[in-house]
């Protein structure tokens, strides 16, 4: 916390936009500065300086990290990083190499009561008055996917190899059910792209945003059999479209994979351009009338955690996996059902196209957090 009695000068400070776009840097009153910079500003931000202490929030590049540690060589300064490994932007081998070492100490602690507890024995509570005791750190535990529970929870270097990464949440007596729609749900597709058989998949969904949480119903799916052609993958979509009694006008959200390429040897790309071309010829739209809605193109952002990130959107089915009623599978979706008991994550996963083509349906949903609905306006043209 910034002691503002003891400062004498300070960038503009907004609570909304923070310190602005510059580089911020405090002065008090016996000299002493505090600065602030990003790593987007690149490893030489700091080139030249002599400080005495830096602290590091979150994994950083060995790039930063090297020029970073020659900072505080001639003051004899010190050098923190607070982190958790499954943040970091690329493997973090240079970094474990260097704990091992002895080079960097490496203070880490699983997740106990311990470590909420006051110096007079009380627990440290939520707002709410919630305890952060036993009971609390489980369901904590339980909100985060297997695979990286052991990094989030207790501060470990690994990602836990499981049977699936929704074993403990996922079951067909909880999330598979026939259900009805009353048509005020929101509709999604969600678009995978590959080239190989069952590698190009599209799911349906619908989504209710009238509740706290929204819920999710997946209704129905495709799978290219064979490596297909843009065409014949515009042709199954509207086909299950049909199914339904529905038209591409009456999806509200279109997410798809970026392009994909096929690998060495193969030119059959595959990209929502492409795919939305053949739509709108399937469709028999005139050269005046674009495809709607578009098609919209995932996009992956920058830092911890990002936008768009595999790791998110697995966070966030996990997490409505785990409230009842939040996300509900057809029985006709035989292999997605399946796909979710065996997922394991990893680029090769032969069950990872269908979750992907999940994760870009509710893109919306995922890249806005597991927070309560704004209650959707409804129009009505008479």
């Amino acid at each position: 916390m910034i002691d503002w009695s003891r400062v004498v000068k300070s960038p503009n400070w907004d609570m909304a936009k923070g310190w602005g776009k510059d580089s911020p840097t405090i002065v008090y009153e016996d000299g002493s500065t505090v600065g602030w910079r990003t790593m987007r500003q690149g490893p030489l931000a700091h080139a030249g300086a002599e400080l005495d202490h830096i602290l590091i929030d979150e994994p950083c590049a060995i790039e930063h990290y090297r020029e970073l540690e020659r900072r505080v060589v001639t003051r004899a300064g010190d050098l923190s990083l607070a982190l958790t490994p499954v943040n970091a932007p690329g493997p973090l081998d240079w970094l474990r190499d260097l704990c091992a070492e002895k080079v960097v100490l490496d203070l880490h602690y699983p997740m106990t009561e311990e470590l909420f507890r006051y110096e007079d024995g009380s627990l440290r509570r939520l707002p709410d008055g919630t305890p952060m005791d036993a009971a609390w750190i489980e369901e904590q535990a339980r909100s985060v996917p297997m695979i990286w529970r052991d990094i989030v929870i207790n501060g470990g270097w690994d990602e836990i190899v499981t049977d699936g990464a929704f074993t403990e949440v996922f079951s067909k007596s909880n999330h598979v059910a026939d259900f009805k729609l009353d048509g005020k749900e929101i509709l999604c597709l969600g678009i995978d792209h590959g080239t190989q058989a069952f590698t190009e998949t599209a799911v349906l969904l619908a989504v209710d945003e009238r509740p706290e949480y929204p819920q999710v119903y997946v209704i129905d799916l495709v799978e290219a059999p064979e490596n297909s052609s843009p065409s014949e993958d515009a042709k199954a979509i509207l086909k299950m479209l049909r199914r339904h009694g529905l038209k591409w006008g009456n999806l509200n959200r279109v997410t798809g994979d970026i392009a994909h390429y096929g690998g060495r040897g193969k030119f059959n790309r595959k990209s929502n351009q492409e795919l939305a071309y053949e739509l709108t010829r399937e469709m028999r739209l005139s050269r005046n009338q674009a495809l709607s809605p578009p098609i919209r193109t995932a996009k992956t952002g920058k830092g911890a955690s990002p936008r768009g990130s595999v790791r998110r959107g697995i966070t966030w089915i996990h997490r409505a996996l785990l409230r009842e009623g939040q996300f509900t599978i057809h029985p006709r979706c035989s292999s997605l059902i399946e796909a979710m008991e065996k997922y394991r994550g990893g680029s090769t996963d032969p069950h990872g196209h269908l979750v992907d083509a999940i994760r870009y349906g509710l893109d919306f949903y995922i890249n806005r957090g597991q927070r309560r609905n704004v209650t959707t306006p409804t129009i009505v043209f008479r």
